[in-house]
C-alpha cells in the first residue's frame, strides 16, 4: 500500500495549497496505471485498486482493518481480480471521475499472488505504477 498526499504532490509541482486544494475541489479524473505479469514458471493473480479519501490519521496496516476502514472512503475503483500470466506483461487501469469535493490523499494497492508454488507469496509483479490527473475533455465536446 502507498498513500500519497495529493495537496503535498500539487504543492510539488508549483501550486500553493489553496491553488492545490481548489484543484482537488474540482474533482479531476484519476489515473492509477500498473504493467502485470506472472512468475516466468507459474501463473499468478493480482489486483490494482485506487482508493481517495478525505479523512486525516492514517489508514489500518492490517489486511481484515483495512478492508473495513475502505468502506467509509470518498471513492474506490479496483481491477478486481485477475490472471496474471507468465512473463506477458499487460497494462493495467484504474480510473476514477466524479468523487465528492474534499479527497486530499489517494491510497495505491497492489496485491498479486501466484497459483503453483510456495503458498502464493512470490506471485504476481508490478512494474512501472503511475498515479496522475486526466485533463478534462474539451469544452463544446
Amino acid at each position: 500500500m502507498q498513500e500519497v498526499d495529493l495537496v503535498a504532490q500539487l504543492q510539488l509541482r508549483g501550486l500553493t495549497p489553496a491553488a492545490a486544494c481548489a484543484f482537488l475541489d474540482s474533482c479531476p479524473t484519476l489515473l492509477l496505471e500498473v504493467y502485470t505479469a506472472g512468475r516466468f514458471d507459474c501463473p499468478g493473480e493480482f489486483e490494482a485498486r485506487l482508493v481517495l479519501d478525505s479523512r486525516s490519521g492514517p489508514p489500518p496496516a492490517a489486511h481484515f482493518e483495512l478492508e473495513a476502514w475502505m468502506g467509509g472512503a470518498a471513492a474506490l475503483d479496483s481491477t478486481g481480480a485477475r490472471s496474471a500470466m507468465p512473463c506477458q506483461w499487460r497494462r493495467q487501469a484504474v480510473m476514477l471521475e466524479g468523487y465528492p469535493p474534499g479527497v486530499r490523499r489517494a491510497l495505491v494497492l497492489l496485491r498479486g499472488t501466484e497459483r503453483r508454488f510456495w503458498s502464493g507469496h512470490y506471485g504476481a509483479k508490478f512494474a512501472a505504477p503511475s498515479l496522475r490527473f486526466l485533463p478534462p475533455p474539451p469544452r463544446g465536446s
